[in-house]
């Protein structure tokens, strides 16, 4: 490990009585990216340190420490010229490892909690670094999002997956349009979100759930988060784990404390399709040229609008049952 980063962590967990006992385990390291977990004579630490393109990380991470202990890794030493900041190791395994549906119904319960006390922080979490996909912020992205996504869709060469035409995309943004005004109407409180809430991002242990990786930290609709939950679900399709429902449910138990049964419900509905739009336009890529350019990240955003498309249409579904 190199010197200046050891005779640091050193000099900075000294005042927690803690001591560096000389054994490390580096996991990541690299220009953009750099992960060790330290021994010390009582707890682990872990030291991480972000560059382009998720500097972002580091004041997110910080102030979600100070603002939300508890539900996130406590951080006990930053270092701003590194981009890198010490915290303390939670005993625990992630969501995916616990074979448990109770341990993903509290991951659940635990995100509630703590968007619901990220209610009215939503101005210093911006400012922070969190990426803004409140509902306005998001109805100003549909039309060039679409429109880039008609650039990508005529330069696909094979079929199948099929091809959107331009009227299928116009119409696709008109919906999309539509239920992002319908979520607005919904006056749900903007929280702390996660774009990328994965079981990898839970840490479990037998009573607590801590949350990790806040890269792609957001603010905006709470519900989102947890249909990138509930789908990861869906994917490992193993029984001990639970359903999809089963996390719908348990999320809802804290949220039905401050909305209606109805507004929840709606939030519900609306969800699949909406969060498969902010996953794809709340990040940059799509307004990134160079990006554009390779043809898997082009391939991937001609996939999530078809997904989007998919539920946009599941979603019309759904109401025309209702209706009848």
């Amino acid at each position: 490990m190199d010197q200046e980063l050891s005779s640091w962590a050193q000099q900075e967990i000294e005042p927690y009585g803690l001591r560096w006992n000389g054994e490390f385990r580096q996991l990541n390291a690299s220009p953009t990216f750099a992960l060790l977990r330290l021994e010390t004579n009582r707890t682990a630490l872990w030291f991480k340190a972000v560059g382009e393109p998720n500097l972002r990380e580091f004041p997110i991470s910080v102030t979600l420490s100070r603002l939300f202990s508890g539900f996130v890794p406590t951080v006990i030493a930053t270092h701003p010229a590194w981009n890198g900041w010490l915290t303390t190791e939670f005993p625990g395994s992630t969501l995916d490892e616990v074979p448990d549906a109770c341990a993903w119904e509290r991951a659940a319960q635990t995100l509630a909690q703590l968007q619901i006390a990220s209610v009215g922080k939503t101005e210093e979490l911006l400012k922070a670094g969190c990426r803004d996909v409140q509902a306005a912020s998001l109805l100003a992205l549909v039309d060039p999002f679409m429109e880039v996504t008609s650039q990508l869709m005529e330069q696909q060469q094979k079929t199948p997956p099929p091809v959107l035409g331009r009227d299928e995309l116009r119409t696709l943004g008109i919906q999309i349009k539509e239920a992002l005004s319908a979520w607005a109407q919904l006056d749900i409180p903007d929280t702390l979100g996660h774009l990328d809430f994965n079981p990898g991002n839970v840490l479990c242990s037998a009573d607590q759930c801590v949350l990790l990786d806040w890269a792609e930290a957001y603010v905006g609709n709470p519900f989102l988060t947890l249909q990138y939950l509930r789908e990861h679900r869906m994917r490992l399709r193993q029984e001990q784990f639970g359903s999809g429902a089963d996390l719908a449910k348990a999320y809802e138990t804290k949220w039905r404390r401050i909305l209606s049964p109805e507004t929840v419900s709606a939030a519900q509905d609306l969800a699949p399709a909406l969060a498969v739009f902010a996953y794809a336009a709340g990040t940059a890529a799509w307004q990134n040229p160079t990006m554009l350019q390779e043809p898997k990240v082009a391939a991937y955003l001609r996939s999530l609008t078809r997904r989007m498309h998919v539920e946009v249409q599941r979603l019309q579904e759904r109401r025309d049952l209702c209706c009848n």
